[in-house]
């Protein structure tokens, strides 16, 4: 997460799974609601991120302003995302937590991040604001 609160482009985007972020553990939660988004405040580094369209999602984008972040919500019957995707720079990072786990794997590489930035805003402009 940190790499991405020094994205050079200073933007991240995001598909998240919003009921895998309210699994997360203390430790995580602590660290994302404070590290990582005070790190990203500072640095100027704005989120736009993918999320369920439904109750937590909803919830979710409701807290944007506060998170310096802009959500936009998918069809929760097909992309509630177990896992989230994190995409900044020419880095991607797939991350998995939940309540008993967390696991991450990160890819550096300019091809896979464009690719996968272009999945992103396809749906992202398909998506609800």
């Amino acid at each position: 997460y940190l790499g991405a609160a020094r994205s050079k482009e200073q933007k991240l985007y995001a598909f998240v799974g919003v009921e895998s972020l309210l699994s997360k553990t203390n430790v995580l939660e602590t660290f994302w609601d404070q590290e990582f988004k005070n790190a990203r405040k500072k640095r100027n580094v704005f989120g736009q991120l993918l999320v369920p369209d439904n109750a937590a999602g909803k919830k979710f984008q409701a807290k944007d302003n506060r998170n310096f972040r802009e959500s936009r919500l998918v069809n929760a019957d097909l992309y509630n995302f177990p896992a989230e995707v994190l995409l900044y720079d020419d880095t991607v990072a797939f991350i998995s937590y939940t309540q008993h786990e967390e696991y991450a794997v990160e890819i550096k590489n300019s091809a896979i991040a464009t690719t996968l930035k272009m999945v992103w805003r396809f749906m992202w402009e398909a998506s609800k604001v």
